[in-house]
């Protein structure tokens, strides 16, 4: 059996095969990997076949069991990359015979915390890196989709950062921010002549099909059910959380006045923490 043959210490330091992991999948990967390690010790086993699939049979949710599978995946080949071929054979065979979990049921969410676009992100960028792009850019410009497609190369303005004059509802005009990283990357992933986000045949992509794929990934995926507006929420939401007034979220968003924007992103209980209900520990 593997654990024979490929038994380390409990308290290896924690690596992965993939080097290129993005920091929140590389933090999601350790603490999934740490749980595993706990459970093997907590239960008298060693880290292979039975202590994984033990540990695995203890998840309920799909979305769950596949990210820890794909954690554990990642940690043990390259822990045990210096093995015999035949015991890499069998983590392979090990992992490629794991039963696959279909997605939960899709929870209905209206935003998505800073991390879980991320998490999306990542996911779509092993398919499709210019999908992966519009998503990056829809959160952190916070543009509706149809303001999103519809930026042209003569909209943006690069000096010191990237500023894009978007044309809002109601034809009103206001300048979004992307950072420098970003825009160089769709540049390199797009090549548009006219449009920012421009298809091969030199049109801009199309709204609908972005909030479809979208709206796909996050119920096949994560299991929530999203579209390409909920990238506007989240970012609403993340400007909320790092102190943002409601005037000042308001400008981003392109609200007309901040009652909409407290109305929808500024209600609900208080921290009682904050309010002097709770005190800190």
């Amino acid at each position: 059996m593997m654990e024979k043959g490929l038994i380390k210490k409990q308290a290896a330091p924690i690596a992965f095969r993939n080097k290129a992991l993005a920091t929140v999948t590389k933090n999601n990967y350790v603490h999934a990997v740490q749980q595993y390690r706990a459970y093997c010790i907590n239960n008298g086993m060693v880290e292979g076949q039975e202590s994984v699939k033990s540990w695995l049979g203890t998840i309920d949710k799909a979305r769950v069991y596949n990210l820890k599978k794909t954690a554990l995946k990642e940690y043990l080949f390259e822990k045990f990359k210096d093995a015999t071929p035949e015991q890499r054979l069998e983590l392979r065979e090990l992992f490629d015979n794991l039963p696959k979990r279909t997605a939960d049921v899709a929870v209905v969410t209206n935003f998505m915390p800073i991390e879980q676009v991320q998490e999306l992100v990542d996911i779509v960028n092993k398919t499709s890196q210019r999908m992966a792009l519009v998503i990056e850019s829809l959160f952190w410009t916070a543009c509706r989709i149809s303001e999103l497609v519809n930026i042209k190369q003569l909209d943006i303005e690069i000096n010191g950062e990237v500023s894009i004059r978007v044309r809002g509802k109601g034809d009103k005009d206001r300048i979004v921010f992307m950072q420098k990283d970003l825009y160089k990357r769709i540049k390199r992933a797009f090549k548009g002549t006219t449009w920012l986000f421009e298809t091969r045949t030199g049109t801009h992509l199309d709204g609908t099909n972005i909030s479809n794929y979208i709206k796909r990934m996050g119920k096949d995926k994560l299991g929530i059910n999203i579209s390409a507006h909920t990238m506007r929420h989240s970012r609403a939401m993340d400007l909320k959380r790092r102190g943002c007034s409601p005037d000042e979220t308001a400008r981003i968003l392109g609200h007309s006045t901040s009652r909409t924007t407290i109305e929808f992103y500024y209600h609900g209980t208080p921290d009682l923490e904050r309010i002097g209900i709770k005190s800190r520990e």
